[in-house]
């Protein structure tokens, strides 16, 4: 009698029931074999409601990107990012209230409340015995007793059409840092991955603009240069320099990667590395064909700032490794960019005091004084400044529709509440960067420390790009900042993202279903909550068997009175 035995390990591994798709390792997601199951209709439903935090985040801020380019918007674009903005703002805060109570994190909400309330506490009508003693309302009050009736309720802003909007404005940026600070690690280099993508498609869309083409989504704009989507040269910039600040970190390690790899792995990452590093380059030649002074003396400091910071936090860090590579960065975004980069020097040679920045801000500044304490009220700017304009400040062809100083024209439209009001957040920033930045004896930086990093660098930029003009005053650059600001606050969900993460690679799963890890002192000084140590590139790969055929059948021992049988 013959038996015939087979080992359990015999069986065949099952194939897993997903597969990865990858733009270059900027945008990885996972899909469900949808074929392999009876109702297509409700997996797929099943993987949207998985994934739609991330999808609602990302999709809320490519809106913001693709429609938010021009301080009052184009033909009905500040409508429509606001009626996207209320259903995602409908479905994130109830979540933010559950997972951010106020009880522990009363600083932000007051801080977000104080955002909300300061231009709607602007359009309150007032009776007139409080409005007509207030600083600045002395030509509306002669205006209206021309009428000789019966003096209306007013609001303390002398423009409330103007101050609505303004109010209106702030929701969409509000709603995608709401969005982002839901999201997981990996989830929020998604978001990340947007602006990447957005900041190469504008310069494709700058280089036709250039060109001769009339590419132009905005009536009134800067024609014969490149703005990409927005209406401005100046904001285009920024969005560049943002982008270059996450991207710069993210090549510097994944080169890191590349080189520690042995060679028949390391082969597989040379292409993204490449390519990586030429969209790197291809973001720094833009900033010359922009030709905007601002945006190419802060995209160069950010750059910097950013290698250094990537480059430290690696083993066998040194100076002379950031200032070579940044020089060849330079150099060759200097060659690509070619006679724009000699337009930009003769530009650069000019006194900047030539234009009318410094007198806007002067007259600006005057004008605040005169409705101090409560201000003229938020988006009053254009209706104000020509009363207060001196006829030697005025130039021929010009028009004064923002003061090219956020911070002169904050404390024009909001007076001491509105300084206030971002002295309170500047202090806010401050704390949280300094947690941020702050190494532990013998901790190891990891991709979320260097991603929050960048964040406080775009922060900053911002900050000083908006002393010499005015680019939080558009949807998109708004957004940017949200964005930014949501990565200074730790995730609730902590999950695990590869070495290559900080260009995007969103959840697998539902960000519900993760659970929490073992905690890793050290690596991320300014959170509370665990966070699974990284993995290596090795153990993120698939690992090869050397023989895949079925183990061979067991010898069994049979007993000696069964064998003579």
């Amino acid at each position: 009698m013959s038996v015939v035995s087979r080992s359990r390990g015999s069986r065949r591994h099952s194939v897993p029931t997903t597969f990865s798709f990858a733009l270059p390792r900027l945008f990885r997601f996972a899909l469900p074999r949808l074929y392999q199951h009876p109702n297509l209709f409700v997996e797929f439903l099943a993987h949207v409601r998985d994934r739609q935090s991330v999808m609602q985040a990302c999709g809320l801020f490519a809106g913001c990107l693709l429609l938010g380019g021009g301080t009052r918007g184009g033909f009905l674009s500040d409508p429509v990012l606001q009626l996207l903005s209320i259903p995602v703002l409908v479905f994130v805060l109830p979540h933010v209230i559950k997972e951010y109570p106020f009880a522990q994190n009363r600083l932000g909400w007051i801080l977000c409340a104080g955002i909300v309330f300061l231009p709607v506490s602007q359009l309150i009508p007032l009776p007139p015995w409080i409005w007509t003693n207030l600083p600045g309302h002395d030509l509306i009050l002669a205006n209206l007793s021309l009428l000789n009736g019966n003096l209306p309720w007013l609001p303390i802003s002398v423009s409330p059409s103007s101050t609505w909007l303004a109010a209106l404005s702030l929701i969409p940026p509000l709603t995608i840092f709401l969005a982002t600070v839901l999201l997981s690690n990996s989830e929020r280099f998604s978001v990340l991955a947007v602006l990447v993508m957005f900041a190469i498609l504008s310069v494709f869309i700058g280089l036709v603009q250039v060109g001769g083409g009339s590419l132009y989504f905005f009536a009134v704009t800067n024609p014969g240069e490149a703005v990409g989507f927005f209406a401005n040269k100046n904001h285009l910039a920024a969005l560049l320099y943002s982008a270059l600040v996450f991207l710069c970190p993210w090549v510097i390690n994944l080169g890191s990667e590349f080189r520690t790899e042995q060679n028949n792995r390391a082969a597989a990452y040379l292409p993204i590395l490449v390519g990586s590093a030429g969209l790197l380059i291809m973001l720094g030649a833009a900033e010359l064909i922009t030709r905007s002074r601002a945006g190419l003396a802060l995209a160069l400091a950010g750059g910097l700032a950013s290698a250094a910071s990537a480059v430290f936090a690696s083993p066998g860090a040194s100076p002379k490794k950031i200032a070579k590579w940044s020089l060849l960065a330079i150099v060759a975004a200097a060659l690509l960019a070619g006679k724009f980069g000699w337009e930009v020097m003769d530009r650069l040679a000019t006194d900047p005091l030539q234009d009318a920045r410094l007198p806007l801000a002067r007259t600006t500044f005057n004008a605040a004084l005169h409705y101090l304490p409560l201000g003229s009220g938020f988006g009053s700017f254009p209706s104000v400044y020509g009363i207060f304009e001196r006829p030697t400040d005025i130039m021929p062809g010009t028009y004064a529709n923002r003061a090219h100083n956020e911070f002169a024209e904050v404390f024009l439209e909001g007076g001491v509440f509105g300084i206030g009001l971002i002295l309170s957040l500047f202090v806010w920033f401050v704390h949280k960067s300094a947690q941020i930045w702050r190494r532990l004896p013998g901790a190891k930086i990891k991709q979320e420390i260097l991603l929050a990093r960048s964040a406080t660098m775009v922060i900053s930029l911002l900050l000083l790009h908006s002393l010499v003009d005015y680019p939080l005053r558009t949807g998109a650059l708004m957004a940017v900042l949200g964005v930014c600001c949501a990565l200074l606050i730790r995730p609730k969900i902590a999950d695990t993202a590869s070495p290559l993460a900080l260009a995007g690679v969103p959840a697998s799963g539902s960000r519900r279903k993760e659970r929490p890890a073992s905690q890793v002192p050290g690596n991320a000084p300014w959170r509370s909550d665990p966070v699974r140590p990284a993995k290596s590139m090795k153990s993120l790969l698939p690992r090869e068997r050397d023989d895949h055929r079925d183990p061979p059948i067991q010898e069994i021992e049979w007993p000696e009175a069964w064998r003579s049988k």
